[in-house]
């Protein structure tokens, strides 16, 4: 099922296996030498974006773990993932995407996952849109998809379909080694269109139901699989430049949904990624996505048993027992609110005007409460004075702030203890 002859260009690991063109040349005189993979990293991490040749290289650094480089030496430890961030087909204004802008058409608008309107428009629009592509005798239909595996062992497969007036032209697929979905689906997309762009034919389409994969397959700048899009971008722009009358037209595509031709290039990626590989390979993604594992890790670990890492007075929520690089719980449940952010911070740092703060800051001002006579502190004001009890029935069923930091606080310390704290204080008032 390896389709060699049409995976040879798209060898995304080693830049120097193909030749690269130069303006106005007929052949190759110079073939561009593996890149540094620091291009690809965030802005914070590369040293000069417009060099590819840095004072560190990658891979080569030191191990230990005080310096700021160890995710940028881990990466490139790890990665076999090139890039060419100066290639030709990469600069402003002489990309495919700006000089073929008219001859490219992008059926990427759809109703949203899930909902009743999709099926409607699946039936209506979409499937008779690519009925008529897949039998259009001038056209070659290319379906694309990628498949990825964690268990045993992280794995990806790439494999695309081409059709052409309602005939299937050739099937293939590739193992991709340790990936993202996306970098299957990119690979997919690299491979259909380096077999289709060597038919004689008018007019490409390309469907695939990754739209991120879909949208920068044609994108040469610094992403994921860049140079999967730099090689796209070199088929295209060579099979364009022939006949004006040509044109490629995109298309996204819902994952099982009851499309034939969608489900039977899905079985193909995933038959395709249990291929045998002849060297390990990772993408840049997937050493990113490892990096970010560790980091939850670390963190998860320090926070559950670090003493100082949050501190003795921190309240101690289940939400934050799973960590997250990309958002914060607190901010997404609160963040709309300064008022009510603060409020949250000050419970949950036990940094508010109360008597436990003012024992420890100032010692000589009154620390307990005015109606229980023990010491005001945060557990006493969630949960055990009667003081805020009639204040609490008020505001907390209209108040998700209210709900949000009493129910966290009763989970954390545990609803029973909760409730027989409270009821021990109601009964000693009354022996009062």
């Amino acid at each position: 099922m390896v389709g060699s002859e049409y995976c040879g260009a798209l060898d995304h690991r080693r830049l120097s296996h193909f030749p690269c063109r130069r303006d106005g040349g007929a052949g190759s005189a110079t073939a561009y030498s593996p890149t540094h993979r620091k291009a690809a990293l965030p802005n914070p991490w590369v040293c000069n974006h417009l060099a590819p040749n840095v004072a560190f290289p990658l891979g080569t650094g030191p191990d230990s773990q005080d310096t700021p480089l160890v995710a940028v030496d881990f990466a490139g430890k790890v990665c076999t993932e090139a890039f060419v961030p100066l290639h030709m087909e990469a600069r402003p204004g002489r990309r495919v995407l700006d000089e073929y802008e008219d001859r490219l058409t992008w059926h990427v608008t759809h109703p949203k996952k899930g909902s009743e309107e999709l099926d409607t428009w699946v039936a209506a629009d979409l499937l008779p849109r690519l009925t008529a592509a897949v039998n259009d005798t001038r056209a070659v239909t290319v379906f694309c998809d990628g498949s990825m595996f964690t268990t045993p062992r992280c794995r990806t497969g790439a494999a695309f379909r081409a059709y052409r007036a309602g005939r299937l032209l050739v099937r293939r697929g590739i193992a991709c080694g340790k990936g993202t979905s996306y970098d299957a689906e990119m690979m997919a997309g690299g491979m259909a269109l380096a077999f289709a762009t060597r038919q004689p034919c008018d007019v490409i389409h390309v469907v695939a139901d990754n739209e991120s994969a879909l949208t920068t397959l044609l994108d040469p700048s610094m992403h994921s699989q860049q140079l999967v899009s730099v090689v796209a971008c070199r088929n295209v722009r060579e099979w364009l430049s022939k006949d004006a009358r040509r044109r490629i037209v995109f298309h996204w595509c819902p994952s099982h949904e009851g499309i034939a031709w969608n489900e039977l290039v899905d079985s193909d990626a995933k038959e395709a990624a249990g291929l045998p590989l002849e060297r390990d390979e990772c993408s840049l993604a997937h050493a990113r996505h490892l990096l970010a594992v560790q980091l939850k890790s670390d963190w998860r670990k320090e926070y559950r048993y670090s003493p100082t890492y949050a501190g003795r007075h921190f309240l101690r929520f289940r939400v934050f027992n799973t960590p997250s690089h990309l958002t914060s719980p607190a901010l997404k449940e609160f963040g709309d609110s300064c008022t009510r952010m603060a409020r949250y911070c000050r419970a949950v740092l036990d940094h508010a005007p109360l008597g436990s703060f003012r024992r420890r800051f100032f010692p000589n001002e009154p620390v307990n409460c005015p109606d229980c006579g023990v010491l005001q502190d945060r557990a006493h004001v969630l949960l055990k004075c009667p003081r805020y009890r009639r204040w609490w029935s008020l505001h907390i069923r209209k108040n998700r702030f209210l709900q949000e930091i009493r129910g966290h606080y009763v989970e954390a310390v545990g609803p029973v203890a909760a409730s027989h704290d409270y009821v021990v204080i109601r009964r000693s008032r009354k022996c009062q």
